[in-house]
């Protein structure tokens, strides 16, 4: 006959967490403490090394998804190759083909950028394996430091930039030509401010390179008590931008509006709608430094940990969403699978 023991200890070294000691007593019943393993001389390195790969796993998930989704939408795509009928290819494949198609290029955009940016951060960027510029002893096992992190964080943004550049055009055709077509049965619908989707997708570039001026070439006017017109300037150029988002989201949503009838439009929505949250997370990152540029006395500029995590986290999501559950959407939809119980993804009207 099994009888549990009346006292059992569990003790382990292994991993960050040191020492772990699991204890179940029948007086006190299970308790858990833990003793920081000493490292001794590699005790900050891989204390740094450990916070390394916990940010490094923040984009690894997000470029993880987007492959994923990918690959789906891809596999989406073949599914609607060959024919249906005895006539051949039918139109409603060639339209979930071409939804599919735009999915994979959105994605695997977002894909080799992503790889780039976790590069930067794990400071594989700018010299061998491990040197974060040549000939500057820094690498993941260096403790962090804001200096290092503004220009880490500087080289990441403009790669976010060069990644949202070229996919939003992708995107914002997928998402007026889900939202309807004219009566001519090829030319998407739009709303009252944009004739085209090409109109569209330019406003889109333009926005992002407003952006790109403000976070790469003002660096976010943090010292705008210092200089304030180059500062003034920043400001206009990045309101510019949020008003350029504003027009677009509001033509398409014009278009989605007109055109959906009694479908269930919330996903679909939430699609674009949800691009909202990149000028917020933009605008945390410039208020927290234009704060300490104020409050700090000798700031230069310098980028708090905090602040690089939240945007990877915001960022992170806002791409996931926008980019790889959309295409996850469509690639359900060549496989006449519902997601989330909404509709499928094809064509309004």
């Amino acid at each position: 006959m099994y009888q549990r023991a009346s006292n059992q200890q569990l003790m382990t070294g292994a991993g960050p967490l040191g020492k772990i000691d699991v204890t179940v007593t029948k007086e006190s019943g299970l308790q858990v403490t833990t003793e920081k393993q000493q490292y001794g001389q590699f005790d900050v390195p891989l204390s740094a090394w450990f916070t390394t790969q916990g940010r490094i796993f923040i984009v690894r998930v997000t470029l993880a998804f987007l492959y994923a989704t990918g690959v789906l939408a891809f596999l989406g795509f073949l599914s609607t190759l060959g024919a249906d009928s005895d006539q051949g290819d039918s139109d409603a494949d060639r339209k979930k083909r071409y939804v599919c198609a735009l999915s994979v290029v959105v994605n695997l955009v977002a894909v080799a950028h992503y790889k780039i940016i976790a590069k930067i951060r794990n400071y594989e960027w700018g010299g061998p394996k491990g040197d974060v510029f040549a000939g500057l002893s820094w690498s993941a096992f260096s403790p962090h430091n804001d200096q290092i992190a503004t220009g880490v964080e500087m080289a990441v943004d403009a790669v976010r930039h060069s990644d949202w550049a070229i996919t939003l055009i992708f995107l914002i055709y997928k998402i007026y030509y889900l939202a309807g077509l004219e009566p001519d049965g090829v030319t998407p619908k739009t709303g009252d401010i944009f004739e085209s989707p090409g109109a569209a997708a330019g406003c889109a570039v333009l926005m992002v390179v407003l952006s790109a001026i403000v976070r790469i070439g003002m660096d976010e006017f943090w010292d705008i008590n210092k200089n304030v017109v180059s500062g003034i300037i920043a400001l206009v150029f990045w309101i510019a931008s949020v008003v350029l988002m504003i027009l677009i989201l509001v033509d398409i949503d014009t278009a989605v509006e007109a055109n959906k009838g009694i479908i269930n439009v919330e996903l679909y929505k939430s699609f674009y709608l949800v691009w909202i949250g990149y000028p917020i997370v933009s605008l945390l990152s410039i208020l927290t430094r234009v704060f300490f540029s104020f409050t700090q006395a000798g700031y230069t500029g310098q980028t708090p940990q905090w602040l690089t995590m939240t945007k990877d986290l915001g960022y992170g999501f806002l791409d996931s969403w926008s980019k790889g559950v959309f295409a996850l959407w469509t690639a359900y939809t060549a496989f006449h699978v519902h997601l989330l119980n909404a509709p499928a993804a094809t064509s309004l009207n």
